[in-house]
């Protein structure tokens, strides 16, 4: 196997962030992430997540079928025998009339989005990417990398994760891209579109906070979706403007943690 030719703490690069790496560079390889007993690997073509693959017994299609009331605990029960080095629980499930084969591809498209999007829950953890050649297993998503970035921060509920890119509610934030250009090749809620019509690189965080009018909370986590997925960045903090200093680190009050 080739070595790694990026490494590092997920505690210091957040996730988004090498995601974007490697798709704006157009890598082929394996991306692994490690902590606590736990391995996810995401497999890359040529800038795109193609499949992903996790050792957490609740990551296993069984396990992703199962909760979703796609197969009974019985049927998984008997294809169980049929899997080996030679087939597959999925094929199994299938021959035996459990799943039709759209199903069993809509199933595996779910259950390696699942993977990717749990990534974004990882507090720390170590990651490595190695480049190689295409991995044998793939699937179309159906889905792109921003999309996946926006969709993978909106579900983060906790301030300390959301405050990871914006430190202060002074930051002075700036558009990437237009709204009009943003639509075309990111799915936005009505609110990160208006949120992110906000942003205009002299409205700071407390400002969009306040013009947006929705909580705290859904207007931070918005901004960190779109900063995420490199549709706005950071153009300054304001230290000079007039106004209370910035929030600690915390939760902001009225939001628990």
């Amino acid at each position: 196997m080739s070595l790694p030719v990026l490494s590092g703490d997920l505690r210091a690069v957040p996730l988004p962030d090498i995601l974007l790496l490697l798709n704006n560079n157009g890598k082929t390889g394996s991306l692994l992430c490690s902590r606590a007993g736990v391995t996810k690997i995401l497999e890359w073509e040529k800038g795109d997540v193609v499949f992903a693959r996790s050792t957490a017994p609740g990551d296993r299609l069984g396990a992703f079928l199962l909760a979703r009331n796609l197969v009974s605990p019985e049927q998984l029960q008997q294809a169980d025998p049929m899997v080996g080095s030679q087939e597959r629980l999925g094929k199994a499930l299938v021959r035996l009339g459990f799943l039709t084969p759209s199903a069993l591809w809509d199933g595996v498209r779910g259950q390696v989005t699942e993977i990717i999007y749990s990534l974004f829950h990882w507090q720390d953890g170590s990651f490595e990417f190695r480049e190689g050649a295409p991995p044998r297993e793939k699937i179309a998503l159906n889905i792109s990398l921003m999309n996946l970035i926006m969709e993978g921060t909106r579900r983060l509920d906790e301030w300390s994760r959301v405050r990871e890119k914006i430190q202060s509610d002074r930051v002075v934030l700036a558009p990437v891209k237009t709204l009009q250009e943003a639509v075309q090749s990111v799915r936005l809620s009505d609110f990160e579109k208006t949120v992110l019509g906000l942003v205009d690189a002299r409205r700071t965080v407390r400002d969009i906070v306040a013009m947006a009018g929705r909580e705290e909370f859904e207007t931070w986590q918005a901004l960190h979706g779109l900063l995420s997925a490199g549709l706005i960045r950071v153009q300054l903090l304001a230290f000079d403007l007039a106004g209370p200093a910035p929030a600690a680190a915390g939760a902001p009050p009225g939001k628990s943690r």
